[in-house]
């Protein structure tokens, strides 16, 4: 099975708890279209890896039309970063590499809430632990739809 860590990291609470801190935060002013804003989450410390940060840029495209209602729609780009944990068992260290993301966000103004979430994203991970390395490249894709 799994490590104890790998399954500290990708639990359900672990991952409820990531997702509701790196949801889109709207900006207090009116945006018009361009308007960009920046949002940073950082996750708190793990001991095997660091601290992970995911940064998320998003810009106001306009209104667009579904399903015969009007949502604002915005562009967002997220960027993870990683301080290494100081002293981690067994000498490891995780480095990130190449990434890019972008995806589509929708909002409901009449309802007050975020209707759908869908954002691709692509990284290199390079571990070393006991003077073994592993380099890992993922593509994911996370869609969110409210109901």
């Amino acid at each position: 099975g799994a490590s104890p860590m790998v399954g500290q990291l990708l639990s359900e609470d672990t991952l409820k708890e990531t997702f509701s801190k790196t949801a889109p935060v709207l900006p207090e002013q009116e945006v018009e279209k361009g308007f960009t804003w920046d949002s940073t989450y950082s996750a708190p410390e793990n001991p095997m890896l660091g601290v992970m940060s995911v940064t998320s840029k998003y810009t106001y495209v306009g209104e667009e039309q579904r399903d015969n209602k009007t949502f604002d729609k915005f562009t967002v780009t997220t960027t993870i970063g990683l301080k290494a944990a100081e002293g981690a068992p067994g000498g490891g260290a995780v480095t990130l590499g190449d990434q890019s993301s972008s995806g589509e966000v929708y909002f409901d103004s009449e309802a007050g809430y975020f209707v759908e979430s869908s954002i691709g994203q692509k990284m290199e991970i390079k571990m070393e632990v006991q003077n073994v390395t592993v380099e890992i490249s993922t593509k994911t894709t996370s869609k969110v739809t409210r109901n």
